[in-house]
């Protein structure tokens, strides 16, 4: 009878060795390359939603069943732990502001500080709109917010006794919407009953730039762009009214991911941030809102 000898089978042994390593270092690559093909679009669809979410009630900021901004009262209107002074959100106007983040955000939110340098800054921008939105309301909620206006006055009011203005009033909800980083998440802070609520929105968003354009000469129209002012205080409610354009950048980021460095850099606005040369990739998204109701204001 013939058989393999004892050569002839380590030899075989050796050569299947080689074969299985071969096979598994394939089958790790493609582990590895789907794995951070899923990271990336992950990564994607994390900085496209917080975008999103964050300007998709913005174009409503001001917007108040058509009547001005000066004939709408809210006497006896209080909000818990509310924000100081323009930005309180018991006053519907100014209806949008913007600032630079830190650790008190106009006494009511709690962010995290940013980098301002044009050369390597890490910007961490916040900026809030209040204003109507969606359709006329006709169910109204006890714990509601809400303002009913006509052509000539608006209230702002809370529950289900309408203040009777005429015949012809309409009624929609009332929003107040903070959004800042904090702990590289986007966070919003928004009006729920006779508070104001923190939610976290999207994690892994490590910067957030704000370009704002500005209406000078009353014609409607953006005349010139700037980033947010260092001190929002310094700002009147004439000042922030001539805003028609907000610009918002995100940069996402992802887990730490091995065999990768990232040394790109990212223009955000006027400024330019590094990936620093760590273990994460990103993703810059941005997008232009104008506010179509502070130019009819």
């Amino acid at each position: 009878m013939s058989g393999f000898t004892i050569i002839e089978l380590m030899v075989a042994m050796v050569l299947s060795l080689f074969l299985l390593a071969g096979v598994a270092t394939l089958y790790l690559n493609t582990f590895i390359a789907q794995r951070e093909s899923s990271d990336m679009v992950l990564l994607n669809n994390n900085a496209r939603s917080a975008l999103a979410i964050a300007s998709g009630d913005l174009k409503s900021a001001g917007f108040a069943n058509g009547v001005a901004a000066g004939s709408i009262r809210s006497a006896g209107y209080t909000v818990t732990d509310d924000c100081s002074g323009l930005a309180s959100a018991t006053l519907p106007f100014p209806a949008f502001l913007a600032g630079r983040g830190g650790n008190n955000i106009l006494d009511c939110a709690v962010g995290q500080a940013g980098n301002y340098t044009a050369a390597d800054g890490k910007p961490s921008d916040w900026f809030l709109f209040k204003g109507t939105a969606g359709s006329l309301t006709t169910a109204l909620a006890a714990t509601g917010n809400y303002l009913v206006a006509n052509s000539q006055e608006g209230r702002v009011f809370r529950g289900t006794n309408v203040p009777d203005l005429s015949p012809d009033q309409e009624i929609r909800e009332y929003q107040f919407s903070l959004f800042y980083l904090a702990n590289n998440e986007l966070r919003l802070l928004r009006l729920d009953n006779d508070a104001l609520v923190d939610t976290t929105l999207a994690s892994n968003i490590e910067a957030m730039r704000i370009e704002l354009g500005i209406n000078e000469n009353g014609d409607g129209q953006v005349n010139r762009h700037q980033s947010v002012p260092a001190n929002t205080s310094n700002w009147s409610a004439g000042q922030w009214n001539q805003v028609q354009s907000v610009k918002i950048h995100l940069l996402a980021r992802s887990p730490e991911t091995n065999n990768y460095t990232d040394n790109r850099t990212y223009t955000m606005g006027d400024i330019t941030v590094k990936g620093g040369g760590d273990n994460r990739h990103r993703h810059l998204v941005s997008t232009t809102v104008f506010l179509y109701n502070h130019a009819y204001q």
